[in-house]
């Protein structure tokens, strides 16, 4: 999707206050606060644990700082712990207003993975995430209470099974990017970069920033 649709519907459901959840397969980043594996399999469980809380070094006063939080939460994954991108999502929702983040909790995905994830599970994958905020030329403004970021992941993932070759997203297979790290082989696979289009809004001046809406796209 392009910025200008992406925008676009982000900003006509913040107009109305409707949390909005459009992203593109697949959903998910890294979240090393995290002290626990979330997983999503059967009834998905997941949906009915506690919320989790922000990480204690992101500065919630900085709407950067909270949608740069939300997309590496999201984007944060561990193939061996997580059973999908939806553990990602559920931890992103430490970042959320209650109102998206119920939402997310209320529609947990119902089919496979995807081939990515299966491709990084057969590495015994976790992902490592970059991710910056960028320049959005044509953007909405902020206001007082509202924000709009673009942030921009690079994700990684890193796997301890070295095999014979790697699975991209689009089913070609890309060659092994198997690296020794201490005498251990350290399988390391093709990065993806997503772009992450952000309502971050706050209820006063001095209150906390949270993700209203997220549009996603590679």
């Amino acid at each position: 999707m392009k910025r200008s649709a992406a925008m676009a519907l982000l900003c006509a459901f913040a107009a109305t206050g409707t949390a909005c959840s459009a992203v593109l397969t697949p959903l998910a980043t890294p979240n090393d606060h995290r002290t626990s594996p979330i997983r999503s399999i059967g009834t998905h469980p997941t949906a009915k644990a506690a919320f989790p809380s922000p990480a204690p070094s992101v500065d919630l006063h900085s709407a950067s700082a909270v949608a740069i939080a939300e997309v590496q939460a999201t984007w944060t994954v561990n193939t061996t712990a997580d059973a999908g991108w939806y553990a990602g999502v559920l931890a992103a929702s430490a970042y959320m207003t209650s109102s998206y983040a119920a939402s997310i909790r209320r529609h947990p995905p119902t089919g496979a993975p995807g081939a990515m994830w299966e491709a990084w599970a057969a590495h015994q994958a976790t992902t490592t995430v970059s991710a910056r905020v960028e320049a959005d030329p044509g953007g909405p403004i902020d206001t007082t209470f509202t924000a709009y970021r673009k942030v921009v992941a690079t994700v990684t993932p890193h796997g301890t099974v070295p095999l014979n070759g790697f699975a991209s997203l689009d089913g070609g297979a890309a060659p092994t990017g198997a690296v020794t790290r201490g005498g251990t082989d350290q399988w390391v696979g093709q990065a993806e970069v997503w772009v992450t289009y952000l309502v971050v809004s706050r209820s006063s001046v001095g209150a906390p920033w949270q993700v209203a809406m997220t549009e996603t796209t590679q």
